[in-house]
C-alpha cells in the first residue's frame, strides 16, 4: 500500500531554498554540465506515459482492449503486426508533431548553453531536439 500523500512539505522552506540557492551556485561555477533527464522532463511537456484520459483519447481501440495507459503495454509482447506497428505509428505522431516546444527545456537550454554541456537521456520523444539543445551533444540511451 502506498503511503497517503499530505500537502505538508517534508522539509521546511528554508532548508529547500537554501538546497536550491547552494546548486544553483555549484552550476554558476561549473566549466561542464551533465544532464540526466527522463520521464519527468516529458511529462512536464505533455508526453505523459501514465495519463489515462490522454491514452484513452489516442488509442481508443486498445483502451477498450482493458489498457489503461501506455505503461501498460511496456514490454507487451502479444502484438499482431498491424497493431503493433500502428500503435509505434501514433506514439511517434502524437510525441514528435502533437506536442510544442516546452518552457522547462528551454529553461534548461539557457543555463546549459552557458557551458560546456552534454546530454543523456532515455526519452524518445525528440524533445531535446525540438527545443534546440545540440544533436551532437545528446545521447540516448535505450537499454
Amino acid at each position: 500500500m502506498l503511503p497517503a500523500f499530505t500537502k505538508e512539505p517534508i522539509l521546511p522552506d528554508t532548508v529547500v531554498e537554501s538546497s536550491i540557492q547552494q546548486a544553483c551556485r555549484i552550476i554558476d561555477e561549473a566549466e561542464y554540465l551533465l544532464i540526466a533527464a527522463g520521464a519527468g522532463m516529458s511529462t512536464d511537456a505533455g508526453i505523459d506515459y501514465t495519463d489515462t484520459k490522454q491514452f484513452g483519447d489516442i488509442f481508443p481501440s486498445l483502451a477498450k482492449q482493458g489498457f489503461r495507459c501506455r505503461y501498460d503495454l511496456t514490454g507487451y509482447d502479444g502484438w499482431d503486426l498491424e497493431t503493433k506497428w500502428g500503435y509505434v505509428a501514433l506514439c511517434a505522431y502524437h510525441d514528435f508533431f502533437s506536442t510544442e516546444g516546452d518552457s522547462g527545456y528551454l529553461q534548461l537550454l539557457q543555463i546549459a548553453e552557458q557551458k560546456d554541456y552534454f546530454v543523456v537521456t532515455s526519452n524518445v520523444d525528440g524533445m531535446f531536439y525540438r527545443n534546440h539543445f545540440k544533436a551532437d551533444k545528446i545521447c540516448l540511451v535505450l537499454k
